[in-house]
């Protein structure tokens, strides 16, 4: 112990540079884990979904139909889905009364991610394989 209190600066800037390495490797990589698990799950899917359906209703005209290809969701969960943790069918609402559209992916989940439009139409939609299909009308 005598010896370590008399070493020189030198060691001790190594040691200080090292032990600075090691938390930044540390820190990032906590980073970038989180990263990689928010970008494939489910309420990541939700929101970006709930997100291009508002703005999509937002940029048509009565009369219009949207087609959204969902297939990317279906791959990444493809498992959890066979599981029966998430939902098939039920997983979208479009209010248009109040101009807000909701998904809610899993099965038994109090928190639904909903989006407000601003147009002033009424929303039909289906679901037809991996396609979401919205026809947007004349609000009646």
């Amino acid at each position: 112990m005598y010896s370590f209190m008399k070493k020189k600066g030198g060691a001790d800037l190594i040691t200080g540079n090292v032990i600075f390495l090691i938390l930044n490797i540390l820190f990032f990589s906590v980073v970038f884990t989180y990263i990689m698990t928010s970008s494939e799950s489910v309420n990541f899917y939700e929101e970006l979904y709930s997100k291009q359906v508002a703005s999509m209703i937002d940029a048509s005209r009565p009369g219009t139909t949207l087609i959204l290809n969902m297939g990317k969701f279906y791959d990444v969960f493809e498992r959890d889905i066979e599981a029966g943790k998430i939902r098939e069918e039920d997983f979208l609402s479009i209010d248009s009364k109040n101009k807000k559209v909701s998904f809610s992916f899993l099965k038994n989940n109090p928190r639904i991610y909903s989006q407000k439009f601003l147009n002033d139409v009424q929303v039909d939609y289906k679901v037809q394989g991996v396609f979401l299909i919205l026809e947007i009308k004349e609000k009646e």
